[in-house]
Formats: C-alpha cells, structure tokens, sequence
C-alpha cells in the first residue's frame, strides 16, 4: 500500500469506485466509448501467480522496468475500470502521494505512483460476483467465454492507457482460475513463483501477524484489503480452497501456513505439462 492519507470523501469514492455494481458498469461502459479500440493486440502476454511472499512483486518489478509491459499500477486506482478517463482527471490528485515509500509489508520494497501493483482481483470478484469467496476460503472456480470478454476487454484498456502491446498481470489469486486463462490465453506465458516452504510459511506468519496489528489500528487498511481482494494474511485472511478441500482455520499457528504452501503448490504441480507454464524458483531468482 501506498502512504497515503485517506479523508472520508476519499474512502466513499474507493468503495464506489471498486464494488458499486452500478457504478463500476457505467464507468466501464463510458470508457468503452471514448477509449476502446476493437483492434488486434499482442496475445503474448505475461502473467505471474503465485503463494504470496514467494518473490512475484520482486518478478513483477523486474519485468516491467524492461519497459517492454502494460500493466496497472497505483496511479490506476481506484478506477480501474476505467483508466484512460481517470488518467485524465487524475494528475492533481496524484501530488499528495509521496514520491517513494517502503510499502506496509515493511520487507525494504520501495513503492511510488508508478509502480505496478496486484490489482486485478477486484475485476474477479465483480465478474463472478464474489460467489467464489467464502468465509475463511477461496473456492477454485472456471471462467467462461463471457468472463474473458470482459476481462480481454480491460487488458487493452490497460495497452491503451501505457502504450505497450504486451500485458504484465501480478496477480496471487489467479491460481483459483488457472486452468481456464490457460485455456483462454493459450499464447501467454504463466509463472509460478515458489520459495524455500520454511522461509515462506514464515514470512506469510509474520506479514499475517504485521498486517493484523495494521487493520486493528486502523480500520480503512481492513476496508481498503477487502476492496482490492488482498486476503493473503490479515483479519480478513481466506485460504486456497481447491477441489473443495477444506482446511482447519488458524492462521496464528506457523503450521497453519506450511499446510497452505503444501497445498497451493502440490495443485500448482498438477499444471506442470501445461507447455506455457513455467516454474521459477525465488532463491535462484535471487541469485540471477
């Protein structure tokens, strides 16, 4: 998150912005009107997934300062759904956002107005309605034609906006739905992040306790996590539910989180023949 100060009109247009139905349709269509081009973009696009903590942001970094991806980035929210208009209307805004600042995980990576960011999971929770989020859980689910239409649709909204052909798209939660973009984009590559599962279920330990203090001070963090579909670690923490399997809910234990990453990545493993997958190890990114 960037390190910003949040008035009440500021936290009103967020939640309009991101979950009122209405709202969100209407600014997508009046986007679709003055902005959309019904042409033929690049269809090697790049998506990266992935545990959280496993490296993807470090990933994500890396391959957009080549210059070479569109992707969102903080100066896109919150109107995602419709970023050439907000582009527009949004440079005034834009300047009480400091220039650079360590980001609430506090793990010494520096954010600023540019920087790419997870934001895509809001599209998914409008899209499905939010039928796949449960209480403690995320359930596994399969998109349709009409869900990529619409998801296609934002990605070249997102060309348009930064000028590149190619997508770059960071997003932890798209292993709910990874067999069915695989389907979909079958000219794409997809990287699987995964880390050393000690040091990883440690971190995710850390940054749940971290996060839980944040969202009990200060009750927008909690808000703003649930609008952005965040629910890595935090008060409002779910779980990767695949196949309908179901796990005991205690996120204050570190065996808790080494019984995620087992089953995160003993289903990421069954994609492994996919020919557009691709495994990449943080420790070894790292090194290179």
């Amino acid at each position: 998150m960037l390190e910003i100060k949040y008035n009440s009109l500021d936290k009103i247009i967020h939640k309009l912005a991101l979950s009122n139905k209405g709202i969100v349709s209407l600014l997508f269509k009046i986007e679709k009107f003055f902005f959309y081009e019904n042409k033929t973009f690049s269809e090697k696009n790049f998506f990266i997934t992935g545990l959280a903590r496993s490296g993807t942001t470090q990933l994500l970094n890396s391959l957009y300062n080549t210059g070479m991806f569109s992707s969102y980035t903080y100066s896109d929210m919150p109107f995602i759904f419709s970023p050439n208009i907000w582009n527009k209307l949004s440079s005034s805004f834009k300047k009480k956002i400091k220039e650079q600042t360590e980001r609430a995980h506090q793990d010494g990576i520096k954010i600023h107005i540019n920087s790419p960011e997870a934001l895509e999971e809001p599209i998914w929770m409008f899209i499905k309605e939010n039928e796949y989020i449960h209480n403690n859980y995320l359930q596994s689910h399969n998109l349709i034609e009409e869900d990529i239409t619409f998801y296609k649709q934002l990605i070249n909204l997102i060309k348009i906006r930064y000028n590149k052909e190619r997508y770059l798209s960071k997003n932890n939660f798209n292993l709910l739905r990874l067999k069915s973009l695989i389907k979909f984009f079958p000219d794409s590559y997809f990287f699987i992040i995964f880390r050393n599962p000690l040091e990883q279920s440690y971190s995710l330990y850390k940054q749940h306790i971290n996060f839980t203090n944040l969202q009990t001070d200060n009750k927008f963090i909690l808000e703003y996590m649930n609008l952005l579909g965040h629910f890595d670690f935090g008060l409002n923490h779910k779980y990767y539910s695949f196949d309908n399997n179901l796990i005991e809910f205690n996120p204050n234990s570190y065996d808790y989180w080494l019984k995620i990453w087992i089953e995160v990545y003993k289903y990421a493993l069954n994609l492994k023949n996919y020919k557009n997958i691709h495994f990449i190890c943080y420790e070894n990114l790292c090194e290179k």
